[in-house]
């Protein structure tokens, strides 16, 4: 039977529709009357995944159907594997809370079970699940995590298509410079048959559409079609056709608009791939627009605002926002059951070292007693100096209580003025808006020509410009406290031989497009000095990776701040170089920005100490790259600056 099956399959992206309707209702019969075993599963999931992006309703039979005997089996493998793929099938057809849902269940039962492969999969299926809520940064975080299990694994087929769904997500931010980085490099990771991938093409095609190539995107998106025709590809059909009319809009051509819209339209259909339609009816509603075909036009506004509400209604985005915070209350009591577990560890540890102690007290004790009959004087002696042993530790004790609660009075001082802030503006706004709300609901009350409607409309207006600053200072504090929360957590990563001029040369791109992300008028020069030689060192990427990240927004800030006051006469440089040097790999980052003051250099390392103005920064970075490189690394942080004069930070890592 499993023999059978696997031929079949083999087949199934060669066929048409009715060979493969034939061919499933056939493997139905098949599969009913097969044994309950993990091949029966296995067989089920490749049925599930060959028809996701033609027919979504029987790829979604088919890993139901593996889910539920997985469950009764107890394979957690075979679970897992449905999870992912239930995720992506959801975020196919466009239930994007859903498909969140479900990748947030993978990713939880791939860590509890130990399956890094299931794991990476479903941070994939994370990212490419935010780029579809237009979160671009959150997809490139859950992109860059997978591609580090896929490195852990060397699993090189994955890091290649990470990269091409990273570089597909910086083209749709439009940075193309990362975008080139991406495709360059996953280029030399693909392997030869990999060489007619869609995505991959596709994803050539609108680089060169981004830089202007229109007709090089053209040939790349026509070779993409042929693929995704000729393996019954709805969705990837859809997607091509809808940008190769968006290419045909920019060369002016709208009688080629129409007509591929039209076909991604039709290919969107079939899924439905929602997220497909909603981009397919927008370019024909502009397109029979333009042309002045106004019935047309309407007809497929209302698909397009149909579809829009199907997608991102109020009810899927309130879905999709509980999602979130299943996942982030799941992700709370896993850290809060790793603590409660930390300190039974703790307590097991003191109870032995008690149980040790008393032994080697009662072991004394006798020695003692025996030593007393023997010597008397050597005895008394010797208590005397236990004695002070004992007073002498109690004053140490009570020293270093002293210094805890010196620490922490200054710590919580510290945390109540940040905190206060934002929770001020938002109890005030939150205030204002209730008094809003009062006067529409008194507004609406009367007779509708009575009602004054731009009154309302200018009462709206308010309660929306509130509710996004409680929403801005609400944010504030969520950082503020996520911020002391890292503070205080040791790091629990493992130390592996890293590359640091690689390291650092990630970083740096990252930081970079983060804040061009937020601000498209910055610009700035970014010099790098790395020492080839340089050999690879042990430390936690991901700590050494946020102290960087944490240096290069300082510079870009302070190299964005002395620009705002100079204008045009300044250009901001931001310069990273390393170095073998006494022993230890330097690492430096210099910028040409504002500098630091004389007197508040000895305070930049404190918690909560911050130059920055209220709601940009919490004061925790440089504290916490102090303790990720002293204490976490045995290194050293410094730091040379002048005020007006820029300022370069030293990280000094031992070998």
């Amino acid at each position: 039977m499993k023999k059978s099956i696997i031929v079949l399959m083999l087949g199934f992206l060669t066929m048409g529709y009715g060979q493969k309707k034939a061919l499933v209702d056939s493997l139905k019969t098949e599969l009913r009357s097969a044994g309950s075993d993990t091949t029966r599963i296995q067989e089920m999931i490749g049925l599930g995944q060959a028809y996701s992006l033609s027919k979504p309703d029987s790829g979604f039979y088919f890993i139901d159907k593996a889910l539920d005997l997985s469950e009764k089996m107890g394979y957690k493998k075979g679970k897992t594997h449905s999870l992912v793929l239930k995720a992506f099938l959801n975020r196919e057809i466009g239930n994007l809370a859903q498909a969140l849902d479900f990748a947030f269940k993978a990713q939880a039962s791939a860590k509890e079970n130990n399956l890094p492969l299931f794991e990476m999969r479903a941070y994939n299926s994370l990212g490419i699940i935010y780029l579809d809520l237009n979160d671009y940064q959150k997809a490139i975080y859950y992109y860059h995590k997978a591609r580090r299990l896929a490195i852990a694994q060397n699993r090189q087929e994955n890091m290649y298509g990470l990269d091409v769904n990273t570089a597909g997500a910086f083209i749709r931010m439009g940075v193309r410079d990362s975008a080139s980085f991406y495709l360059e490099r996953a280029k030399r990771e693909q392997k030869p048959n990999q060489s007619t991938d869609v995505f991959f093409i596709r994803n050539l095609g609108s680089f060169e559409a981004l830089t202007g190539n229109y007709n090089k995107a053209l040939a790349f998106y026509d070779r993409a079609l042929d693929a995704s025709v000729k393996n019954g590809d709805y969705r990837n059909v859809a997607s091509t056709c809808n940008r190769i009319s968006r290419v045909y809009d920019l060369k002016k051509q709208p009688d080629s608009v129409i007509v591929f819209a039209n076909k991604a339209l039709e290919a969107a259909r079939k899924g439905p791939f929602r997220i497909m339609i909603l981009e397919s009816a927008g370019i024909l509603a502009q397109a029979y627009e333009s042309k002045g075909d106004f019935k047309k036009a309407f007809e497929i506004q209302k698909l397009k605002e149909q579809t829009q509400e199907e997608l991102y209604g109020t009810n899927n985005i309130k879905s999709i926002q509980e999602a979130i915070s299943r996942e982030q209350k799941r992700a709370d009591e896993l850290r809060q059951s790793q603590i409660s577990y930390e300190n039974r560890i703790r307590q097991y540890a003191l109870i032995f070292g008690l149980s040790v102690m008393l032994i080697v007290a009662l072991l004394l004790l006798r020695n003692n007693r025996q030593k007393h009959k023997s010597n008397t004087r050597l005895s008394e002696q010797k208590q005397k100096l236990q004695t002070a042993l004992g007073e002498l530790k109690a004053t140490q004790s009570q020293l270093v209580q002293s210094e805890k609660m010196a620490s922490l009075g200054e710590l919580t001082a510290g945390i109540a003025h940040e905190i206060q802030n934002p929770l001020n503006f938002v109890n005030n706004f939150s205030d204002v808006s209730m008094e809003l709300l009062d006067e529409i609901s008194d507004e609406r009350s009367k007779k509708q020509e009575a009602r004054d409607d731009r009154l309302e409309a200018e009462i709206l207006a308010d309660i929306r410009q509130n509710l996004e600053k409680i929403n801005h200072h609400g944010k504030r504090a969520d950082a503020i406290v996520k911020g002391m929360l890292q503070h205080s957590r040791a790091s629990s990563g493992e130390k592996e031989p890293t590359d640091i001029n690689a390291l650092a040369d990630e970083y740096l791109r990252l930081a970079y497009h983060g804040l061009r992300a937020k601000d498209k008028s910055f610009n700035a020069d970014l010099v790098t000095h790395f020492d080839p030689n340089l050999s690879k060192i042990n430390v936690v990427a991901q700590d050494i990776g946020r102290v960087l990240l944490n240096l290069f927004t300082n510079a870009f800030y302070a190299t964005n701040e002395r620009h705002k006051r100079e204008k045009d006469d300044f250009k901001p440089q931001v310069t990273v170089s390393t170095l073998l040097h006494d022993g230890n790999i330097e690492i430096r980052v210099k910028d040409n920005g504002t500098g630091i003051p004389d007197n508040i250099k000895d305070k930049i390392l404190q918690p909560f100490f911050t130059t920055k103005p209220t709601g940009e920064g919490t004061g925790l970075g440089l504290s916490l790259s102090y303790e990720i490189v002293v204490k976490g690394h045995g290194g050293n942080l410094s730091v040379e600056s002048s005020e007006g004069n820029g300022s370069e930070f030293i990280i000094a890592l031992p070998i």
